[in-house]
């Protein structure tokens, strides 16, 4: 009987110790997840006074206004606009030092060593 005793005495012990690790590694784990919780509102909220800031920055009278003062464009004129077969290609606006090997003349100067 004593024996018996001993081995549901070891047994209970061993088994409390097993529930105080567990109760243990559960606070520390719900600590963690509380804490990335307030990570993630945290988050959210820097994304959402962001997407405020951009809405604000890219009102369209800024804009336009920002645009007159440094890009000074003008509105397009209609000899600007064209059809695509009117466009030159590339190689025919390209002199011939520069296409160099593409129409068989000299290598081009960033080729060179």
């Amino acid at each position: 009987m004593r024996r018996a005793s001993l081995i549901w005495l070891v047994v209970i012990l061993l088994a409390a110790g097993a529930l105080f690790y567990l109760k243990f590694r559960v606070q520390t784990l719900e600590a963690e997840f509380v804490a990335l919780n307030r990570k993630l509102l945290a988050s959210q909220e820097a994304v959402h006074v962001l997407a405020a800031e951009w809405s604000y920055l890219n009102r369209p009278a800024r804009l336009a206004r920002l645009t007159r003062k440094y890009l000074k464009l003008r509105p397009v004129e209609p000899r600007q606009i064209v059809d695509w077969d009117e466009i030159p290609s590339r190689t025919a606006r390209m002199p011939a030092a520069v296409l160099g090997d593409a129409i068989g003349g000299t290598t081009p100067p960033w080729r060179q060593r």
